[in-house]
């Protein structure tokens, strides 16, 4: 018993067509697998909307959502489809969950948060617009890691650019007593060059 609906498993393939036509059928859009459909042996708890998000389905997404899906649900990693969709690096996803009041404020599991997901992949783009919808930027994962020092250490120098223009504290310290300043340092004519939209 994988304990999936038919719209869960729509979604997870990738089926816009198929997932359309059960949602008008009356599919229930808040459904939650008890497995995860592409990882047999973990529990994964995604809605339909979860797997919208990793597989960039805006219009089923757009359905889901008027449908009453929960929006801020989380997996059984901490993970909001608003998260997921940062972490793909799909900004038509990540403004459509915010448009729909999508909480840029939930933990997934280490306390990670969207923000975090757009720093850590150097996405401005998503940055921004998670900035506007008033992500906090002070926030930190179990290792104490801003979404500055994230950006940092992976190099993404408009990204740290854009955290610091919105007011991070670039002397935070992770649990190594590391700060983003010396990688920003370094970074720094990059940052100069090719400043943040």
């Amino acid at each position: 018993e994988q304990g999936e609906t038919g719209l869960i498993r729509m979604c997870a393939e990738s089926d816009d067509a198929a997932s359309l036509f059960l949602l008008e059928a009356g599919a229930d859009a808040r459904a939650k697998s008890k497995t995860d459909p592409q990882a047999k042996t973990k529990t994964a708890n995604k809605t339909p909307l979860h797997w919208a998000s990793i597989n960039a389905m805006p219009e089923t997404a757009q359905r889901l959502i008027r449908s009453n899906a929960e929006i801020n649900d989380q997996d059984s990693y901490g993970k909001t489809p608003l998260c997921i969709a940062a972490e793909h690096d799909d900004h038509v996803m990540v403004q459509l969950l915010l448009n729909s009041s999508a909480n840029v404020e939930l933990k997934a599991d280490q306390g990670w948060t969207s923000l975090h997901a757009a720093a850590s992949n150097g996405n401005v783009k998503i940055l921004n617009s998670l900035l506007q919808a008033k992500a906090d930027y002070t926030v930190v994962t179990a290792d104490m890691a801003s979404p500055l020092i994230k950006a940092s250490v992976r190099g993404h120098a408009t990204a740290v650019s854009a955290l610091i223009s919105a007011g991070a504290d670039v002397d935070a310290k992770n649990a190594n007593q590391h700060t983003g300043v010396p990688c920003y340092l370094f970074m720094l004519p990059r940052v100069l060059f090719y400043p943040t939209a």
